[in-house]
Protein backbone atom coordinates (compact mmCIF):
# COMPACT_ATOMS: atom_id res chain seq x y z
CA UNK A 1 0.00 0.00 0.00
CA UNK A 2 1.43 3.21 -0.83
CA UNK A 3 1.73 6.17 1.42
CA UNK A 4 0.55 9.90 0.77
CA UNK A 5 3.40 11.92 0.72
CA UNK A 6 2.46 14.97 2.52
CA UNK A 7 3.71 17.34 5.32
CA UNK A 8 0.65 17.43 7.49
CA UNK A 9 1.85 20.25 10.06
CA UNK A 10 4.27 22.76 9.77
CA UNK A 11 4.88 26.66 10.73
CA UNK A 12 2.45 29.38 9.51
CA UNK A 13 3.80 32.29 8.15
CA UNK A 14 7.43 31.00 7.33
CA UNK A 15 8.12 30.47 10.78
CA UNK A 16 10.97 27.42 11.57
CA UNK A 17 11.40 26.46 14.89
CA UNK A 18 14.61 25.48 16.19
CA UNK A 19 14.96 23.64 19.42
CA UNK A 20 14.97 26.39 21.98
CA UNK A 21 11.90 27.98 20.30
CA UNK A 22 8.77 28.16 22.39
CA UNK A 23 5.71 28.68 19.97
CA UNK A 24 3.31 26.60 19.16
CA UNK A 25 2.74 25.04 15.83
CA UNK A 26 0.34 26.12 13.78
CA UNK A 27 -1.86 23.57 11.78
CA UNK A 28 -1.09 23.69 8.20
CA UNK A 29 -1.00 21.53 5.52
CA UNK A 30 2.35 21.45 2.79
CA UNK A 31 2.68 19.09 0.20
CA UNK A 32 6.84 17.48 -0.11
CA UNK A 33 6.72 19.99 -3.51
CA UNK A 34 6.67 23.79 -2.40
CA UNK A 35 5.98 26.91 -3.86
CA UNK A 36 9.08 29.30 -3.64
CA UNK A 37 8.41 33.34 -3.22
CA UNK A 38 9.07 33.65 -7.07
CA UNK A 39 6.00 30.85 -7.86
CA UNK A 40 8.74 28.55 -8.78
CA UNK A 41 8.03 24.97 -7.44
CA UNK A 42 10.72 22.51 -5.65
CA UNK A 43 11.37 19.85 -4.42
CA UNK A 44 11.54 19.37 -0.29
CA UNK A 45 15.01 18.63 0.49
CA UNK A 46 14.73 15.02 1.46
CA UNK A 47 16.29 14.23 4.68
CA UNK A 48 16.35 10.71 4.50
CA UNK A 49 18.53 10.72 0.72
CA UNK A 50 21.51 8.86 2.55
CA UNK A 51 19.10 5.89 3.61
CA UNK A 52 17.09 5.36 0.07
CA UNK A 53 20.27 3.04 -1.55
CA UNK A 54 21.21 1.32 1.48
CA UNK A 55 21.44 -2.77 0.25
CA UNK A 56 20.64 -5.38 3.03
CA UNK A 57 22.32 -5.11 6.42
CA UNK A 58 23.81 -8.40 6.58
CA UNK A 59 26.46 -9.08 9.65
CA UNK A 60 26.87 -12.25 12.07
CA UNK A 61 28.08 -11.45 15.67
CA UNK A 62 28.22 -13.57 18.97
CA UNK A 63 26.60 -12.48 21.98
CA UNK A 64 26.02 -13.16 25.80
CA UNK A 65 22.10 -14.03 26.59
CA UNK A 66 21.41 -15.05 30.00
CA UNK A 67 24.62 -16.03 30.57
CA UNK A 68 25.55 -18.30 27.66
CA UNK A 69 26.88 -17.72 24.43
CA UNK A 70 24.61 -16.98 21.53
CA UNK A 71 24.84 -16.33 17.73
CA UNK A 72 22.84 -13.14 16.05
CA UNK A 73 22.24 -13.03 13.25
CA UNK A 74 21.56 -9.30 10.80
CA UNK A 75 19.70 -9.83 7.56
CA UNK A 76 18.14 -6.48 7.82
CA UNK A 77 16.11 -5.13 5.09
CA UNK A 78 16.19 -1.10 5.41
CA UNK A 79 12.87 1.01 5.59
CA UNK A 80 12.90 5.04 5.33
CA UNK A 81 9.74 6.89 5.43
CA UNK A 82 8.76 7.68 1.91
CA UNK A 83 8.29 11.57 3.13
CA UNK A 84 10.99 13.72 3.00
CA UNK A 85 11.33 16.14 6.22
CA UNK A 86 12.64 14.71 8.98
CA UNK A 87 11.18 15.97 12.55
CA UNK A 88 10.94 16.01 15.80
CA UNK A 89 7.87 17.13 17.35
CA UNK A 90 6.46 18.14 20.48
CA UNK A 91 3.52 16.69 21.95
CA UNK A 92 1.12 16.82 24.75
CA UNK A 93 -1.31 14.09 25.65
CA UNK A 94 -4.74 14.78 27.52
CA UNK A 95 -5.64 14.58 30.91
CA UNK A 96 -8.43 12.11 31.43
CA UNK A 97 -10.18 14.24 33.38
CA UNK A 98 -13.98 15.76 33.89
CA UNK A 99 -13.25 18.21 31.76
CA UNK A 100 -11.57 16.41 28.73
CA UNK A 101 -14.27 13.65 28.65
CA UNK A 102 -17.24 16.08 28.18
CA UNK A 103 -15.47 17.97 25.06
CA UNK A 104 -14.80 14.57 24.03
CA UNK A 105 -18.81 13.50 24.42
CA UNK A 106 -20.16 16.82 23.30
CA UNK A 107 -18.33 16.79 20.31
CA UNK A 108 -19.60 13.22 19.54
CA UNK A 109 -23.20 13.50 20.79
CA UNK A 110 -23.76 17.48 20.24
CA UNK A 111 -26.89 18.27 21.77
CA UNK A 112 -28.70 14.65 22.92
CA UNK A 113 -28.68 13.64 26.61
CA UNK A 114 -25.64 11.73 27.50
CA UNK A 115 -25.79 8.69 30.10
CA UNK A 116 -24.00 6.68 32.73
CA UNK A 117 -22.61 3.42 31.31
CA UNK A 118 -20.34 2.27 34.07
CA UNK A 119 -21.79 -0.92 35.55
CA UNK A 120 -22.80 0.88 38.79
CA UNK A 121 -24.87 2.80 36.29
CA UNK A 122 -26.55 -0.31 34.13
CA UNK A 123 -29.97 -0.56 34.91
CA UNK A 124 -31.74 -3.05 36.78
CA UNK A 125 -32.45 -5.44 33.58
CA UNK A 126 -28.94 -4.99 32.42
CA UNK A 127 -27.29 -5.91 35.47
CA UNK A 128 -29.80 -9.14 36.12
CA UNK A 129 -28.82 -10.18 32.36
CA UNK A 130 -24.96 -9.89 33.67
CA UNK A 131 -25.61 -11.55 36.88
CA UNK A 132 -27.09 -14.66 35.23
CA UNK A 133 -23.96 -14.60 32.87
CA UNK A 134 -21.76 -14.98 35.81
CA UNK A 135 -23.79 -17.25 37.51
CA UNK A 136 -23.62 -20.10 35.04
CA UNK A 137 -19.75 -20.86 35.47
CA UNK A 138 -20.79 -20.76 39.57
CA UNK A 139 -21.79 -24.52 38.45
CA UNK A 140 -19.36 -27.09 39.00
CA UNK A 141 -20.15 -28.68 35.44
CA UNK A 142 -19.89 -25.49 33.48
CA UNK A 143 -16.51 -24.10 35.51
CA UNK A 144 -14.76 -27.62 34.22
CA UNK A 145 -11.55 -26.61 32.55
CA UNK A 146 -11.93 -22.92 32.78
CA UNK A 147 -8.94 -20.82 33.88
CA UNK A 148 -8.37 -20.48 37.73
CA UNK A 149 -8.19 -16.40 37.07
CA UNK A 150 -10.93 -16.28 34.63
CA UNK A 151 -13.02 -17.89 37.37
CA UNK A 152 -11.77 -15.45 40.54
CA UNK A 153 -12.67 -12.52 38.11
CA UNK A 154 -16.06 -13.79 37.39
CA UNK A 155 -16.74 -14.51 41.59
CA UNK A 156 -15.56 -10.73 42.20
CA UNK A 157 -17.82 -9.26 39.37
CA UNK A 158 -20.42 -11.35 40.26
CA UNK A 159 -20.02 -9.54 44.13
CA UNK A 160 -19.96 -6.15 42.40
CA UNK A 161 -23.15 -6.84 40.07
CA UNK A 162 -25.03 -8.32 43.15
CA UNK A 163 -24.23 -5.18 44.90
CA UNK A 164 -25.36 -2.66 42.26
CA UNK A 165 -28.58 -4.43 42.09
CA UNK A 166 -29.61 -3.08 45.38
CA UNK A 167 -29.95 0.47 44.20
CA UNK A 168 -30.03 0.02 40.20
CA UNK A 169 -32.92 1.73 38.40
CA UNK A 170 -35.21 0.79 35.57
CA UNK A 171 -33.87 4.18 33.21
CA UNK A 172 -30.29 4.93 32.55
CA UNK A 173 -28.88 8.02 34.86
CA UNK A 174 -28.24 11.46 33.15
CA UNK A 175 -24.80 12.20 33.57
CA UNK A 176 -23.86 15.72 35.08
CA UNK A 177 -20.50 15.31 36.09
CA UNK A 178 -17.94 13.29 33.65
CA UNK A 179 -16.30 11.15 36.02
CA UNK A 180 -16.55 7.46 34.79
CA UNK A 181 -14.78 6.35 31.90
CA UNK A 182 -18.21 4.96 29.82
CA UNK A 183 -21.16 6.20 28.37
CA UNK A 184 -23.84 5.70 25.89
CA UNK A 185 -26.05 8.47 24.13
CA UNK A 186 -28.55 8.55 20.99
CA UNK A 187 -27.61 9.53 17.44
CA UNK A 188 -30.09 9.91 14.89
CA UNK A 189 -31.91 7.08 17.06
CA UNK A 190 -29.80 4.80 17.35
CA UNK A 191 -27.94 4.12 21.16
CA UNK A 192 -23.96 4.45 21.15
CA UNK A 193 -21.43 3.68 23.23
CA UNK A 194 -18.12 5.67 24.34
CA UNK A 195 -15.66 4.97 26.72
CA UNK A 196 -11.47 5.86 27.82
CA UNK A 197 -9.32 3.92 29.80
CA UNK A 198 -6.05 4.59 30.29
CA UNK A 199 -3.55 1.66 30.95
CA UNK A 200 0.45 1.79 31.25
CA UNK A 201 0.56 5.49 29.73
CA UNK A 202 -1.93 4.66 26.47
CA UNK A 203 -4.98 6.37 26.46
CA UNK A 204 -7.88 4.85 24.53
CA UNK A 205 -11.14 6.12 23.08
CA UNK A 206 -13.82 3.87 21.71
CA UNK A 207 -16.86 4.62 20.00
CA UNK A 208 -19.29 2.51 18.33
CA UNK A 209 -23.36 0.97 18.37
CA UNK A 210 -24.37 -0.52 21.71
CA UNK A 211 -24.94 -4.12 19.73
CA UNK A 212 -21.29 -3.77 18.31
CA UNK A 213 -20.58 -6.51 15.64
CA UNK A 214 -24.12 -7.16 14.93
CA UNK A 215 -25.03 -5.12 12.36
CA UNK A 216 -28.20 -3.91 11.27
CA UNK A 217 -30.02 -5.65 8.13
CA UNK A 218 -29.72 -3.96 4.57
CA UNK A 219 -33.45 -3.33 3.94
CA UNK A 220 -35.07 -6.03 1.89
CA UNK A 221 -32.62 -8.60 2.17
CA UNK A 222 -32.64 -11.22 4.57
CA UNK A 223 -36.14 -11.32 5.58
CA UNK A 224 -35.85 -14.46 7.81
CA UNK A 225 -32.03 -13.72 9.47
CA UNK A 226 -32.47 -13.14 12.92
CA UNK A 227 -29.48 -10.72 12.92
CA UNK A 228 -26.17 -9.89 10.88
CA UNK A 229 -22.43 -9.83 11.64
CA UNK A 230 -19.74 -7.80 10.00
CA UNK A 231 -17.66 -8.74 7.57
CA UNK A 232 -14.79 -6.81 6.14
CA UNK A 233 -12.76 -8.09 2.26
CA UNK A 234 -10.84 -5.85 -0.13
CA UNK A 235 -11.92 -3.48 -2.02
CA UNK A 236 -10.99 -4.44 -5.17
CA UNK A 237 -12.75 -7.77 -4.48
CA UNK A 238 -16.22 -6.32 -6.54
CA UNK A 239 -18.41 -7.14 -3.74
CA UNK A 240 -21.57 -5.07 -3.97
CA UNK A 241 -21.32 -2.20 -1.41
CA UNK A 242 -24.98 -0.05 -0.81
CA UNK A 243 -23.18 3.02 1.12
CA UNK A 244 -23.63 6.24 -0.56
CA UNK A 245 -20.37 7.31 -0.07
CA UNK A 246 -17.07 6.60 -2.29
CA UNK A 247 -14.02 5.63 0.10
CA UNK A 248 -12.69 9.61 0.04
CA UNK A 249 -15.93 11.06 1.14
CA UNK A 250 -16.01 8.20 4.23
CA UNK A 251 -12.37 9.39 4.85
CA UNK A 252 -13.53 13.11 5.15
CA UNK A 253 -16.72 11.89 7.25
CA UNK A 254 -13.95 9.92 9.96
CA UNK A 255 -11.70 13.31 9.97
CA UNK A 256 -14.58 15.45 10.37
CA UNK A 257 -15.70 13.35 13.25
CA UNK A 258 -12.78 13.01 15.15
CA UNK A 259 -11.87 16.57 14.50
CA UNK A 260 -15.82 17.11 16.62
CA UNK A 261 -14.50 15.16 19.36
CA UNK A 262 -10.64 17.23 19.33
CA UNK A 263 -8.56 14.07 17.86
CA UNK A 264 -6.25 15.37 14.92
CA UNK A 265 -3.17 14.16 13.16
CA UNK A 266 -5.12 10.75 11.73
CA UNK A 267 -3.03 8.97 9.47
CA UNK A 268 -5.21 6.08 7.35
CA UNK A 269 -2.99 3.16 6.93
CA UNK A 270 -5.58 0.96 5.48
CA UNK A 271 -8.95 0.41 3.89
CA UNK A 272 -11.12 -2.22 3.55
CA UNK A 273 -14.80 -2.87 2.53
CA UNK A 274 -17.55 -3.21 5.08
CA UNK A 275 -19.70 -5.97 4.50
CA UNK A 276 -22.56 -7.87 6.40
CA UNK A 277 -23.77 -11.58 6.35
CA UNK A 278 -27.01 -13.16 8.08
CA UNK A 279 -27.06 -15.09 10.87
CA UNK A 280 -30.02 -17.45 11.53
CA UNK A 281 -32.29 -18.85 14.22
CA UNK A 282 -32.24 -22.44 14.69
CA UNK A 283 -35.71 -22.63 13.88
CA UNK A 284 -35.68 -20.66 10.94
CA UNK A 285 -32.36 -23.01 9.41
CA UNK A 286 -34.90 -24.60 6.54
CA UNK A 287 -34.64 -20.72 5.19
CA UNK A 288 -30.89 -21.13 4.51
CA UNK A 289 -31.45 -23.49 2.30
CA UNK A 290 -33.78 -21.25 0.31
CA UNK A 291 -32.25 -17.87 0.38
CA UNK A 292 -28.87 -17.99 2.26
CA UNK A 293 -25.91 -18.45 -0.23
CA UNK A 294 -23.05 -17.66 1.61
CA UNK A 295 -22.92 -13.96 0.30
CA UNK A 296 -21.53 -10.75 1.64
CA UNK A 297 -23.10 -7.36 1.10
CA UNK A 298 -21.39 -4.32 1.24
CA UNK A 299 -22.25 -1.71 3.54
CA UNK A 300 -19.67 0.98 4.07
CA UNK A 301 -15.97 1.13 4.80
CA UNK A 302 -13.35 0.21 7.36
CA UNK A 303 -10.37 2.47 8.10
CA UNK A 304 -7.27 1.30 10.33
CA UNK A 305 -6.29 4.54 11.92
CA UNK A 306 -2.79 5.73 13.75
CA UNK A 307 -1.90 9.03 15.22
CA UNK A 308 0.44 10.40 12.04
CA UNK A 309 3.42 12.67 11.13
CA UNK A 310 3.98 13.44 7.83
CA UNK A 311 1.68 10.56 6.98
CA UNK A 312 3.93 8.13 8.90
CA UNK A 313 2.86 6.14 11.93
CA UNK A 314 3.90 7.71 15.03
CA UNK A 315 3.68 4.94 17.79
CA UNK A 316 4.31 4.55 21.72
CA UNK A 317 4.21 1.10 22.58
CA UNK A 318 6.01 -2.08 22.41
CA UNK A 319 3.04 -4.46 21.21
CA UNK A 320 1.45 -1.18 19.22
CA UNK A 321 -1.67 -1.71 17.09
CA UNK A 322 -3.71 0.22 14.54
CA UNK A 323 -7.29 1.04 15.48
CA UNK A 324 -10.06 1.42 13.42
CA UNK A 325 -13.24 3.21 11.81
CA UNK A 326 -16.66 2.06 10.31
CA UNK A 327 -18.43 4.40 8.22
CA UNK A 328 -21.69 3.40 6.67
CA UNK A 329 -24.84 5.46 5.76
CA UNK A 330 -25.51 6.38 9.21
CA UNK A 331 -21.78 7.94 9.43
CA UNK A 332 -19.32 7.06 11.57
CA UNK A 333 -20.87 3.76 13.29
CA UNK A 334 -17.32 2.66 15.36
CA UNK A 335 -14.25 5.02 15.81
CA UNK A 336 -11.42 3.87 18.20
CA UNK A 337 -8.14 5.33 18.83
CA UNK A 338 -5.05 5.20 20.80
CA UNK A 339 -3.22 8.44 22.34
CA UNK A 340 -4.38 11.47 20.43
CA UNK A 341 -2.07 14.25 20.96
CA UNK A 342 -2.02 18.20 20.90
CA UNK A 343 1.14 19.18 18.56
CA UNK A 344 2.93 22.25 20.46
CA UNK A 345 6.08 22.59 19.25
CA UNK A 346 7.37 21.28 15.49
CA UNK A 347 11.93 21.02 15.00
CA UNK A 348 11.96 20.71 11.16
CA UNK A 349 15.04 18.75 8.94
CA UNK A 350 16.80 17.32 11.90
CA UNK A 351 19.89 16.09 11.58
CA UNK A 352 20.41 12.38 11.68
CA UNK A 353 23.49 10.15 11.72
CA UNK A 354 24.97 8.40 9.14
CA UNK A 355 23.85 4.38 9.48
CA UNK A 356 27.36 3.13 9.87
CA UNK A 357 26.96 4.46 13.76
CA UNK A 358 23.48 3.48 13.95
CA UNK A 359 24.79 0.06 12.90
CA UNK A 360 27.44 0.28 15.36
CA UNK A 361 25.18 1.50 18.52
CA UNK A 362 22.76 -1.36 17.65
CA UNK A 363 25.69 -4.21 17.45
CA UNK A 364 27.47 -3.16 20.61
CA UNK A 365 23.88 -3.41 22.33
CA UNK A 366 23.49 -6.68 20.52
CA UNK A 367 26.71 -8.54 21.96
CA UNK A 368 26.48 -6.62 25.37
CA UNK A 369 23.30 -6.12 26.57
CA UNK A 370 20.24 -8.52 25.05
CA UNK A 371 19.16 -9.27 28.31
CA UNK A 372 17.43 -6.28 28.36
CA UNK A 373 15.56 -7.17 25.48
CA UNK A 374 14.46 -10.60 25.86
CA UNK A 375 12.96 -12.37 28.39
CA UNK A 376 12.76 -16.38 27.48
CA UNK A 377 14.65 -19.11 26.50
CA UNK A 378 16.48 -18.44 23.59
CA UNK A 379 19.97 -19.91 21.49
CA UNK A 380 19.88 -17.37 18.52
CA UNK A 381 18.72 -14.20 17.71
CA UNK A 382 17.54 -13.63 13.47
CA UNK A 383 16.93 -10.00 12.78
CA UNK A 384 15.17 -8.93 9.39
CA UNK A 385 13.64 -6.01 9.64
CA UNK A 386 15.74 -2.50 10.41
CA UNK A 387 13.21 0.52 9.70
CA UNK A 388 13.57 4.43 10.90
CA UNK A 389 9.73 4.90 12.51
CA UNK A 390 9.05 7.81 15.26
CA UNK A 391 8.54 6.60 19.16
CA UNK A 392 7.31 8.94 21.94
CA UNK A 393 9.34 9.93 24.10
CA UNK A 394 7.71 11.20 27.50
CA UNK A 395 9.83 13.76 29.65
CA UNK A 396 8.47 11.44 33.04
CA UNK A 397 6.18 8.82 34.40
CA UNK A 398 3.89 11.49 35.54
CA UNK A 399 4.01 13.95 32.73
CA UNK A 400 1.39 13.95 29.76
CA UNK A 401 4.00 16.01 27.49
CA UNK A 402 6.58 14.10 25.29
CA UNK A 403 8.06 14.67 22.03
CA UNK A 404 8.01 11.98 18.95
CA UNK A 405 11.90 11.04 17.59
CA UNK A 406 12.88 9.49 14.80
CA UNK A 407 14.92 6.34 15.84
CA UNK A 408 15.55 3.20 14.37
CA UNK A 409 14.02 0.27 15.01
CA UNK A 410 15.48 -3.58 14.44
CA UNK A 411 12.99 -6.23 14.45
CA UNK A 412 12.87 -10.12 14.98
CA UNK A 413 9.84 -12.10 15.69
CA UNK A 414 9.63 -10.78 19.22
CA UNK A 415 11.98 -8.76 20.54
CA UNK A 416 12.18 -4.65 18.86
CA UNK A 417 15.40 -2.38 19.99
CA UNK A 418 15.28 1.14 19.62
CA UNK A 419 17.97 3.09 18.87
CA UNK A 420 17.87 7.24 18.18
CA UNK A 421 18.31 8.36 15.10
CA UNK A 422 20.06 11.92 16.11
CA UNK A 423 22.49 10.50 18.92
CA UNK A 424 22.80 7.21 18.52
CA UNK A 425 21.39 6.25 21.93
CA UNK A 426 19.90 3.49 22.47
CA UNK A 427 16.57 3.71 24.42
CA UNK A 428 15.90 1.58 27.77
CA UNK A 429 13.37 -0.72 27.75
CA UNK A 430 11.60 1.08 30.62
CA UNK A 431 11.33 4.70 28.76
CA UNK A 432 8.99 2.48 26.19
CA UNK A 433 5.40 2.79 26.71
Amino acid sequence: MGRKRFFAYILAAGVFLTAGCSKKADKVKLMDEMQSESGEVTKAEDDFAQFRDEETWVDEIRGTYRGQDVGISVKADILVPETTQSMAVEVKMPVLNEEYRESVLKGAFADEDIYYYDMAHWTTEGIQKAIESCEFYEDEEHAEGVEHDFLEENKEELKKLRKYLKDSKDEYTKADVYDVNEYIARRDGIWYVLSFSQEEGNLDIFFSQMDDGFLQKPEGLWEHASYTVEHTYSLDEGIRNLCKLSPEEAKKEVVSFAEKMGISNLTFVGEQGLGCQPVYDEKAAEWEEKEYDGAVVGIGYMFSLATGISGEVCFGAKDYYFRDAFVTNEGVIRFSIRNPVELERVTEHVSLLPLDKIKEAFLTELSENLDAHCDRERKWFQFDSLELVYLRQMKDRRSNEGTYLPVWALKDDEVRIYVNAIDGTVIPEEDIQ
